[in-house]
């Protein structure tokens, strides 16, 4: 085996701006990251100049395969990949040299796949912006890095001797809802798979009574319009017509794309 090669090793183009650092450099320095898909990213031209091995696992390329061609093509739609360009350029302008948020990527196949982006600013000697490093999650692989791997097995442990379910629940700028994860033994009694509802959140309401409905409606407005923490009482059915009383908890965050997280948690109260 080849001992000079990096344990993720990378590739990189000759399109680069004046460089203080390789973007190899780059892409070593972000290695603790893990087994992520790293890109370093032309500031504004939003070019490819470098890219570690694990973007062929991440979505199906290899490094060379993408470099010096724009990100239009992992984004979700070109509206996607302008937004995402258009909010993360804002917020750094206003001072941060971070971007974090959670957004649907696309993968080689054409398959689409939730993620946590977090992006980092490069400047050079006089303090300009030249480039980006961002990492890219894969948040349907829960083996993509050891501390992502036991938080899954934490949650699990929670999730399976709950008589409930905890969830993480995203409100789009564009007015979309996700679930990036819901577990619990919960699920089990309305029929229902974590895959289901991460795939339609809507079939969340069809267990709900219409009462319970308007409730959870109008505890979801409030909160996404005020960052208000939710607590509430709702009355399910299961698909025999049992009734479970459920109590709903969760507190709500916003990322630097102006979307909302929900982190939270569903608890069966029944007598």
């Amino acid at each position: 085996m080849d001992k000079s090669k990096n344990q993720s090793s990378v590739s990189s183009g000759q399109a680069n701006p004046s460089w203080e650092i390789a973007p190899n450099s780059l892409l070593q320095a972000a290695h603790f990251v893990g087994d992520h898909a790293i890109l370093v990213v032309g500031w504004r031209t939003r070019l490819i100049f470098a890219a570690n091995d694990a973007v062929e696992k991440t979505f199906g390329y290899k490094p060379h395969e993408i470099i010096n061609r724009t990100t239009e093509f992992l984004h979700k739609d070109v509206a996607s990949f302008n937004f995402f360009g258009e909010k993360s350029i804002s917020v750094i302008e206003q001072g941060k040299d971070t971007f974090h948020c959670y957004y649907q990527m696309r993968r080689k196949t054409g398959e689409l796949f939730n993620s946590e982006n977090i992006l980092s600013l490069i400047r050079n000697i006089d303090g300009e912006p030249i480039a980006c490093v961002s990492i890219v999650i894969d948040l349907a692989d829960p083996h993509a890095s050891p501390a992502f791997k036991a938080s899954k097995a934490f949650l699990d442990a929670i999730s399976n001797n709950l008589p409930g379910a905890v969830y993480q629940r995203i409100l789009t700028p564009d007015n979309n809802t996700r679930y990036n994860f819901v577990r619990g033994n919960l699920l089990n009694r309305f029929g229902i798979t974590s895959a289901e509802i991460e795939a339609d959140p809507s079939i969340v309401f069809d267990a709900m009574s219409e009462y319970s409905l308007t409730i959870f409606e109008k505890a979801w407005r409030e909160s996404a319009r005020d960052l208000s923490p939710i607590d509430i009482e709702l009355v399910a059915f299961t698909p025999e017509g049992e009734q479970v009383d459920i109590r709903a908890i969760s507190t709500p965050r916003r990322l630097d794309d102006g979307s909302i997280v929900w982190d939270g948690i569903v608890l069966d109260i029944s007598g």
